[in-house]
């Protein structure tokens, strides 16, 4: 196929990523990877959006051959990285000021978004003689369920889904084929101190944020804190220059 010309010659890049240190090599996203994503952005679903991006980084990368069990932070690094290659390393942003009304014209260099905390093992001693182990959320957490963090029920439930094991003197009990209501249930079993173990856990997750600097024309000096998927990708530039 023609197509194939185009592709075959694309530059090739790496990166590592932070949840394993492992280098991955890829290339910049096409024409029509771009306009799946914006088509996702026009229906305003976050899981449309996170599935076309899944479908990207399938596409665009070496060695991931399944997007959907990357940790979030992870997929931030990857298409933050595609996006600073295959379109520019310089996201423009407008956005309107609460106070005044006028509308903030600025950038945001891709090169300083930060991870805000390095990754850590998840593994919670619950008491002398129970241990939980945790994974951080990973995409498919977020496109092949119902889970709505807008709601308490819903952060249970996403919690839920990341305990992979519980470790006794005994046994180790592999929770990742048990129900989510059984490990639930598990959870609200918890007295307040032991929860909250897991809860720092979660409060802790590795995110990609910027802190944007900018003064109004009523002379006050104002920061707004951008982070994580909803932040970046919701951005009208995401793909644009």
């Amino acid at each position: 196929m023609l197509s194939d010309l185009l592709t075959t010659t694309a530059p090739k890049y790496s990166m590592k990523l932070n949840s394993s240190g492992k280098t991955i090599h890829f290339r910049p996203f096409l024409v029509r990877e771009e306009k799946s994503l914006l088509l996702a952005l026009e229906e305003n679903d976050p899981k449309l959006v996170m599935k076309a991006v899944a479908d990207i980084i399938l596409s665009c990368c070496e060695s991931i051959d399944n997007p959907l069990e990357l940790p979030i932070f992870d997929v931030e690094n990857i298409f933050l990285n595609l996006r600073a290659r295959s379109v520019s390393e310089v996201i423009h942003l407008s956005f309107e000021d609460d106070e005044t009304g006028e509308i903030i014209s600025t950038t945001i260099n891709i090169d300083d978004i930060k991870l805000s905390n390095t990754p850590e093992n998840g593994e919670i001693k619950i008491n002398d003689e129970i241990i939980v182990n945790l994974r951080y959320p990973i995409l498919k957490d977020f496109v092949d369920s119902s889970v709505n963090l807008e709601t308490s029920e819903g952060y249970y439930d996403l919690i839920s889904r990341c305990i992979t094991k519980i470790q006794t003197p005994t046994e180790a009990i592999d929770t990742t084929s048990y129900e989510v209501n059984e490990i639930k249930d598990f959870l609200e079993s918890m007295n307040k101190t032991q929860f909250n173990k897991i809860l720092n856990y979660f409060k802790n997750i590795p995110k990609f944020t910027y802190d944007l600097n900018f003064t109004n024309s009523a002379g006050k000096t104002k920061t707004i804190t951008l982070e994580g998927m909803q932040d970046f990708f919701g951005l009208p530039s995401v793909t644009l220059v």
